[in-house]
């Protein structure tokens, strides 16, 4: 059949070209084409459904490989994060073997990863005696309401020890099959602690009540008051039983001392400090009894009184309350005495730092330019012992001031003890002779050697002073010895394994009972009409607690006493002890510089000179100025010109911290070094503030200095050499 109407058009399909197209005359159209036209477009559609269709695969594989990314950063994040963790995390399968086992889990329990994976977690969480392991019944899904909880438990190491852990434990699925998660902390120190806390609290109140001594706390801004339980004691009233306020305090004052006590602590609180007072009591049980009273108000920086503190003591049976004054006053004094000697001994320290720089540092240089063969050599050799020993004296005089504890530093118990006896032989003279004794070794202990100095010289002092007058024996002994569960049930401030033991024996008076359990108080002395401050033991006792140690006494009246101090025993010697003319020279030449201009600001003119030279034998160029302000000027005027400044912290009129300061203040980001002759220099939090870099003590040396200068620039070869 023809198609033979000329109105009709047909449109030819031209590639989707818009608004493209061809029209075609019926009559010119045969069925056959029109069909073929027709499946063309069939299939062009077609076509069109499968590129969409594979638009949309690849867009699913796309999203698909993003997930599978996703989970791979996500399972390496986790990963990180329990290897870097400080707790313990362990990963369990639903069959209660362990899958996971990170570095912190086998720094606690001993074992390696690969020595525990696969194991039974049982093997490291045995079943107590007395009920089921909180971590059993999360593992076979008994405890779902313990998942996220805090249980302690017990745990085993790889020797065999037990120990006290907290665990927590949570869900972990891991392609699609549930496991838990183990976070485990040691605590059992933290448990110790806390059991040393009950006992002092305990010993505490046990004092209180032995001494029927009471203490109270008065909030000034809202009236709330605390009182001890044995403050209620003393009133006969029973804790709890009624609630602590100054109207009852008042009332239980004796009539007639009302008044007095009233108008005393009113004026306390508007402008006094501290006031005692003898007042009488009436309690429950009528009897009328003497209470001494001494007042303390805390305030702010502006002088509003915050708290009003109070010690009260009943001194109804002591004969003689002048007596008990007196020796208040003492300590008092005692403890200003202390005070004031802090105080000169920084100063007269920071003088003799100042002193001995130049001292030093033109000896060592005079050192280098003589011939070791000449007498001046030799000279200047014992000029330079003789300036070491007055440093040493230094620190020990710093040592006796306010001063922070410096960073622990391996220390050879050995020469400590030989040191202290040398010192300790003029006093002993002929009469009482003095022994070292060591066994194994070497014995080092990570510590501040001024502070086991001073341990040492006052342990032997005390020994020094129970043999008196006649003749007698003091030994130092030193020896290894391993700590294990039965000896902390003796010394619980220690850890298990290997310590040194530094004893003292003397062969003198001996100490009685009673004065055994008080020779750690401070202001305690068996001999208070002898010299004896009552200071040496107590700052011993502190000394040795806060390097981990612990002391404990064995004496008995007219057979002398030993101390026995026991200190974690150091594995990390010194790296090394001398050093080959090779490597003093590459020591030296990492520490020259290579024309750097460093700024040196110091009020002495000694030690600018002699920086100056030590400074520029190195390869620095160095300009040096007396006044902070006058480096301010030179800073401002040449911006650029200088890539490091180096102050000294104490000058007159203006400081290394106001320098400092005024410098920041007009943007100038200059690395800084900041020398001192104190050894307690500045707090962290300013030093960060200050961005100064690092400290250096007096008396300056020129390596040390040296150092520093090459630890703030950079090693020499990443330093730019001035044109």
């Amino acid at each position: 059949m023809q198609l033979n109407r000329p109105d009709l058009e047909i449109v030819a399909i031209t590639g989707g070209q818009p608004g493209a197209h061809v029209p075609l005359q019926a009559n010119l159209m045969s069925p056959a084409l029109f069909i073929g036209l027709c499946g063309l477009a069939g299939c062009l559609y077609l076509a069109l459904l499968l590129s969409r269709s594979r638009r949309q695969l690849e867009a699913i594989r796309g999203r698909l490989q993003e997930s599978h990314d996703n989970e791979a950063e996500l399972s390496g994040r986790l990963h990180v994060l329990e290897h870097s963790a400080p707790d313990a995390v362990l990963t369990i399968s639903p069959e209660g073997f362990i899958d996971g086992f990170n570095r912190a889990a086998e720094r606690l329990f001993g074992y390696s990863a690969a020595e525990i994976v696969n194991h039974h977690f049982r093997e490291l969480f045995p079943e107590p005696e007395d009920g089921e392991c909180h971590l059993n019944s999360v593992v076979h899904g008994n405890g779902n309401d313990l998942l996220g909880s805090v249980r302690e438990v017990s745990a085993q190491r790889r020797d065999g020890s037990l120990f006290t852990a907290e665990c927590s434990a949570a869900e972990l699925t891991r392609s699609g099959q549930r496991g838990v998660l183990a976070i485990v902390r040691d605590v059992s120190a933290q448990r110790m602690h806390e059991r040393l806390l009950e006992q002092s609290e305990l010993r505490l109140r046990e004092a209180q009540q032995l001494a029927r001594l009471g203490n109270l706390e008065l909030d000034l801004q809202d009236g709330r008051m605390f009182w001890s339980d044995e403050l209620f004691h003393q009133f006969g009233l029973e804790a709890g039983q009624v609630e602590p306020d100054m109207r009852l305090l008042i009332s239980l004052v004796h009539p007639e001392d009302r008044d007095g006590i009233e108008m005393a602590m009113d004026s306390l609180i508007r402008q006094g400090s501290c006031h005692e007072q003898s007042y009488r009591l009436l309690p429950g049980s009528g009897l009328q009894r003497w209470h001494h009273a001494r007042f303390i108000v805390d305030r702010n920086e502006s002088g509003q009184a915050l708290r009003l503190l109070a010690t009260v003591q009943d001194v109804t049976e002591q004969h003689s309350l002048a007596e008990t004054r007196r020796r208040m006053e003492e300590k008092l004094d005692q403890i200003r005495k202390l005070e004031t000697i802090g105080s000169v001994s920084s100063a007269i320290a920071h003088d003799f730092n100042n002193i001995l720089t130049p001292i030093i540092g033109f000896t060592d240089l005079g050192l280098e330019e003589t011939e070791s063969s000449s007498s001046v050599h030799r000279h200047l050799q014992q000029v330079r012992r003789g300036a070491s020993r007055a440093r040493e004296l230094v620190q020990r005089i710093l040592s006796f001031s306010d001063s922070p504890q410096q960073e622990p530093n391996p220390v050879a118990l050995r020469s400590v003890a030989e040191e202290v006896l040398g010192l300790l032989s003029v006093r002993a003279g002929r009469r009482v002779r003095l022994e070292l004794h060591e066994s194994g070794g070497p014995h080092y202990v990570m510590a501040d050697a001024t502070h086991l100095h001073q341990v040492l010289l006052n342990l032997c002092t005390n020994a020094l002073q129970a043999i008196g007058t006649g003749e007698g024996r003091i030994s130092v002994a030193l020896e290894t010895v391993n700590i294990d569960l039965g000896s902390l049930e003796r010394l619980p401030a220690l850890k298990l394994g290997p310590h040194v033991l530094l004893s003292v024996r003397d062969d003198g008076s001996g100490i009685s009972r009673q004065d055994m359990e008080l020779i750690f108080q401070p202001f305690f002395s068996s001999r208070p009409g002898e010299g004896g401050s009552g200071i040496g033991l107590s700052v011993v006792h502190g000394i040795v607690l806060s390097h981990g140690g612990e002391i404990e006494v064995e004496s008995r009246p007219g057979s002398g006493s030993c101390f026995r101090v026991y200190l974690p025993l150091c594995r990390e010697l010194p790296s090394r002890s001398g050093t080959t003319g090779a490597e003093l020279e590459q020591d030296e030449l990492e520490l020259r510089g290579t024309g750097e201009s460093i700024l040196f600001v110091d009020d002495e003119p000694d030690i600018n000179r002699l920086v100056v030279q030590q400074l520029e034998r190195l390869g620095y160029r160095v300009s040096t100025c007396r006044q902070p302000a006058q480096a301010l000027d030179l800073l401002r005027e040449q911006p650029g010109s200088f890539q490091l400044l180096v102050t000294d912290l104490t000058m007159p009129r203006m400081d290394g911290e106001k320098l400092v300061r005024s410098l920041r203040a007009s943007g100038e980001m200059l690395p800084v070094i900041m020398i001192t002759g104190y050894s307690e220099g500045l707090p962290r939090d300013i030093m960060e503030e200050l961005r100064i870099e690092t400290v250096v003590n007096k008396p300056l040396e020129q390596n040390s200095l040296a150092s520093a200068i090459r630890r703030v620039l950079g090693p020499v070869s990443a330093v730019p050499a001035n044109d």
